[in-house]
């Protein structure tokens, strides 16, 4: 009569991973039905870490999403209760997902230290000094930048890979775009506030797409919703030439 040896009984730690695994296929079970995402696409996710600057009214919807796709590390920049109860929220959404929370860097440079270990960096809640310390941040780290903001007619969002090609426009070259635009009538405040929301939804789409190595109109183009008009614009956007950031004559090359 043959014996079969028996199995060796599994270790704490083997046991553990294999109760992640099945919880991760759970939990991703749909997205990993997706020809869009697949199971190579959601390990991207759950590999990547993403900073977002603000958890306001457009950064909680945008930090939302991300970790209901599986973003695997998730940078928090904001004082206060409000970034706790955020990725609080997150824990209870995703216990994948690993939340840090970070007072707002009070330099560029204190930002750039943090960077590098991102994939994208993301101005999310419209806060113009928050926003250019990620620009350059970002050039220094040769890190991925969005951002979403709003003027007084429109939302506006946009992107720079000016940190992975020096070619290409910074924030501060798509904002000096958006100057020379004709202005359009400030839109009422309660309509402003609906916008808050698209800002996050759109950033949070736009960020899983480049995680997923997809393309990315806002490289080349600031979006721009007037909701007054419901009207949606694409603007193209340029490096300029004479920009204090990323001019190849002022472009930033070090932490110091």
């Amino acid at each position: 009569m043959s014996h079969c040896a028996a199995e060796p009984p599994l270790t704490e730690t083997a046991s553990a991973e294999i109760c992640r695994d099945r919880e991760w296929l759970e939990r991703y079970s749909r997205q990993l039905l997706l020809p869009a995402v697949g199971g190579r696409g959601q390990r991207l996710l759950h590999q990547a870490t993403v900073a977002v600057g603000g958890c306001g009214t457009s950064g909680t919807p945008l930090a939302l999403y991300l970790a209901g796709a599986g973003v695997g590390r998730l940078l928090l920049m904001d004082s206060g209760a409000q970034a706790n109860h955020l990725a609080s929220a997150i824990q209870d959404l995703n216990p994948l997902v690993q939340t840090v929370v970070l007072p707002p860097p009070a330099s560029w440079q204190e930002a750039a230290i943090l960077l590098p270990d991102c994939q994208v960096a993301i101005a999310a809640d419209g806060q113009a000094t928050l926003r250019q310390q990620l620009n350059r941040a970002a050039i220094a780290a040769g890190c991925l930048l969005l951002a979403g903001w709003q003027t007084p007619s429109a939302a506006v969002l946009a992107a720079s890979s000016a940190g992975l090609h020096p070619a290409a426009p910074c924030l501060h070259c798509c904002e000096q775009i958006l100057l020379h635009q004709s202005r359009e009538a400030a839109a009422p405040p309660p309509v402003m506030q609906m916008t808050h929301g698209l800002i996050g939804s759109i950033l949070a789409m736009e960020t899983i797409a480049i995680l997923l190595n997809k393309p990315c109109q806002l490289f080349a183009h600031c979006y721009l919703f007037h909701p007054e008009q419901s009207n949606y614009q694409l603007l193209p956007v340029s490096k300029w030439s004479h920009c204090p950031v990323c001019a190849s004559d002022a472009r930033v090359g070090s932490l110091s």
